[in-house]
């Protein structure tokens, strides 16, 4: 049976209709895409917080040679650079470029991860960078500890690896003469390597970080605090771009809504 509501249904539509209807459908894509770019930009933020959160930026690790020291928070080893001071770096260019400082992102706090003692704090360098600072020294890497675990830059053109706890000394005393308690001689012809020294005598005491909080550009944590880093800069502009478009979303909604209402009662 032929009605008057299916003749109105198969009847094309007038060019003003038709345009009714790619703005409608273009409105509803528009919602669509803002609303996903929003929870996208929501929920990355969070995850990243927390991951930021949960990886310290230093750290500390067991060592046969120089006891616990200080770590990244991806297990490479630690230096400061004897000519420092006051937090401020006298590697740069290519002496940077070997050894690496350990840099946060402007508006951050470095945090400690359990077991590091001292006083973990950043410091303002001169190129605008914020280097993370032990006892109130800049620390590096160096980039010819290719994993966790190795280091080899200790005692390298000033350089030494940041000790957390010295190295307990072996108690096991090397054979010798059962009769006068002597170690017996090597032989003719062989070279007798040096006991690896735990620590040079000569390595500078880094410095204690004043307890005021004075010194241009320093801050710093408490001593084994898990703080909080916060939202950077760059994670407070997706924050409030994500709400803006989530606003915006709502605002197409409701025009799109509107124009609807309209077009029916035209009809």
């Amino acid at each position: 049976m032929i009605t008057g509501r299916s003749i109105r249904k198969n009847m094309p539509l007038p060019a003003g209709g038709r345009r009714r209807e790619r703005r409608s459908r273009l409105l509803n894509t528009t919602v669509a895409v803002s609303v996903a770019v929003a929870i996208a930009v929501i929920f990355g933020g969070a995850g990243l917080t927390a991951a930021s959160a949960a990886t310290p930026t230093v750290s500390v690790a067991s060592n046969a040679t120089f006891g616990t020291i200080l770590t990244t928070g991806s297990g490479m080893a630690l230096y400061t650079l004897n000519t420092d001071h006051d937090g401020q770096s006298t590697c740069h260019g290519s002496c940077a470029a070997v050894w690496p400082p350990l840099n946060i992102p402007a508006g951050t706090v470095p945090t400690a991860g359990p077991g590091v003692t001292g006083t973990v704090g950043s410091s303002k360098q001169p190129n605008g960078t914020f280097q993370v600072t032990y006892n109130g020294s800049p620390v590096y890497t160096f980039v010819s500890d290719s994993a966790p675990g190795q280091v080899t830059g200790n005692n390298v053109t000033g350089f030494f690896v940041v000790t957390v706890a010295p190295a307990t000394p072996s108690t096991t005393a090397p054979p010798g003469n059962p009769t006068t308690g002597t170690t017996p001689a090597p032989p003719a012809g062989t070279t007798v390597s040096p006991t690896p020294v735990v620590a040079p005598t000569s390595a500078p005491t880094a410095p204690t970080a004043p307890s005021n909080g004075s010194g241009s550009g320093v801050t710093s944590t408490a001593p084994g605090a898990l703080a909080f880093t916060g939202a950077g800069p760059g994670l407070t502009l997706l924050l409030l771009l994500g709400l803006l478009l989530v606003f915006l979303g709502a605002g197409v909604i409701l025009t799109a809504g509107s124009s609807s209402r309209t077009a029916t009662s035209k009809r």
